[in-house]
């Protein structure tokens, strides 16, 4: 048995790091934090929301497992995510000066009945 003072002494030595704990890569938890991250951008960057497929996908990961590590991490879905950020994207057009007619386009609503359908579920 042999006692290294580094991790990078025993590398030296000609020893390689654990292959079950992997100590010289990020912890998973900061690894899904960060495609979780970039998933959040994704959503906050696009005009039309993307779909939960798409989503996973760029994260590699399975659509049922991206919702339920999204929501871990978020507390909300990615759907209700998307639509929160939509909504701030309304209230910013507003709060810039925007008709509501401007507003609600800006935000990349279609029609503003999918707006007002929405606005009743999320702004209630």
């Amino acid at each position: 048995m042999r006692f290294h003072a580094t991790p990078a002494a025993a590398q030296a030595a000609g020893f390689r790091p654990c292959k079950r704990c992997k100590p010289d890569q990020p912890s998973l938890r900061s690894a899904t934090a960060a495609k979780i991250a970039d998933a959040c951008r994704a959503i906050e960057t696009a005009e039309e929301a993307p779909s939960l497929a798409a989503l996973a996908s760029a994260a590699g990961l399975s659509p049922f497992h991206f919702h339920r590590v999204f929501k871990a991490v978020t507390g909300v879905t990615p759907k209700a995510y998307a639509a929160a950020h939509r909504g701030a994207r309304v209230r910013a057009e507003l709060a810039r000066g925007a008709s509501v007619t401007e507003a609600i386009y800006g935000a990349g609503y279609n029609a503003s009945s999918r707006f007002y359908e929405q606005a009743a579920k999320y702004w209630a």
